[in-house]
């Protein structure tokens, strides 16, 4: 009786401690998956710190850091989504979008545009001449607000860039109400020549800039990018000053046709721009046109309420 009851005691006892086995087995799974899980978001946490760690020295540099002349830089919201391919995550731009040169080059892109609706309005008609300068001026501002979309404009280079621009830009418009066989859409076709030379030097200055030898890298897509830019930058120079020097000028309004359409780029080919940036660019853009309309109502509408005040007399 006394070997069967100590039969009991330890069939008792190794269920007991192959109990605890178990216990302690669930404990240390549930631990495992637990340091797993803990694992995983402070990968997650660090992930998303290293995206505003780079926000916060964005937004926190000066505009002289790393040398006036330097080389163009990325803005943070610039990211590239292709199908099949997922490159650096979405940013929130954290620096104002719009610099005091831009805001300039804005205002000289709408006194542009002014003047062609004031040709238009003394002419009484809209000319296909009309249409083409203004669609001059507008692949102007389009090219100008791809590149400020897509890098960093705080550099001297880019800024001089802009403001030669700006000036080419003001002389240009000095003849929109010129007619397409006159000097003065000579003068704009030089402007026209001049400012694409001079996106040319921008993009290739972005070639040079990001070198990568991987397909599927975002330094790869900037360098394809600026390519294109480069290449188109340069034919739609090269239609211009062929156009001044060879084609007649009953014929100028083909050469107008060729260069805006050398003017035009796919919005988000090769490289995506900031959100933020281009909405801020539009909406800048649309708000200085509505300012100069306004204007222009106001100053219509001025005669009909200048009346004198009847008095007592």
């Amino acid at each position: 009786g006394g070997n069967g009851n100590e039969g009991k005691k330890q069939l008792k006892d190794a269920a007991y401690y192959k109990a605890q086995v178990q216990n302690e087995k669930a404990g240390k799974r549930k631990l495992y998956h637990s340091l797993v899980k803990l694992a995983e978001e402070l990968k997650r946490v660090r992930s998303d710190s290293k995206t505003l760690q780079d926000q916060a020295e964005y937004a926190n540099q000066t505009w002289y850091e790393g040398g006036i002349w330097r080389g163009p830089q990325l803005l943070p919201g610039v990211d590239q989504e292709r199908t099949g391919n997922m490159l650096p995550d979405q940013r929130t731009r954290l620096r104002q979008a719009v610099s005091l040169s831009d805001l300039f080059f804005n205002l000289v892109i709408v006194t542009a545009f002014t003047r062609v609706g004031i040709a238009m309005t003394t002419a009484g008609r809209v000319s296909g001449e009309s249409v083409l300068y203004f669609a001059v001026f507008w692949t102007i501002w389009s090219k100008e607000a791809s590149y400020s979309t897509r890098f960093d404009t705080t550099d001297l280079s880019a800024k001089t860039i802009t403001l030669l621009n700006c000036f080419a830009v003001l002389f240009a418009s000095l003849s929109v109400s010129s007619g397409m066989q006159t000097e003065g859409a000579n003068r704009i076709m030089y402007m026209s020549a001049f400012c694409s030379m001079l996106h040319f030097v921008l993009m290739a200055r972005v070639f040079s800039w990001y070198r990568s030898t991987e397909p599927n890298t975002l330094d790869r897509h900037v360098q394809t990018y600026a390519l294109f830019n480069s290449i188109m930058n340069l034919v739609e120079s090269a239609t211009w000053i062929f156009g001044m020097i060879f084609v007649p000028a009953e014929h100028r309004w083909i050469v107008f046709t060729v260069g805006v359409l050398l003017g035009l780029r796919i919005p988000r080919a090769f490289l995506a721009n900031d959100f933020h940036a281009a909405n801020s660019k539009r909406g800048v853009l649309f708000i200085l046109l509505l300012g100069f309309m306004l204007q222009s109502v106001v100053v219509v509408a001025t005669d009909f309420f200048e009346y004198q005040a009847p008095d007592l007399e």
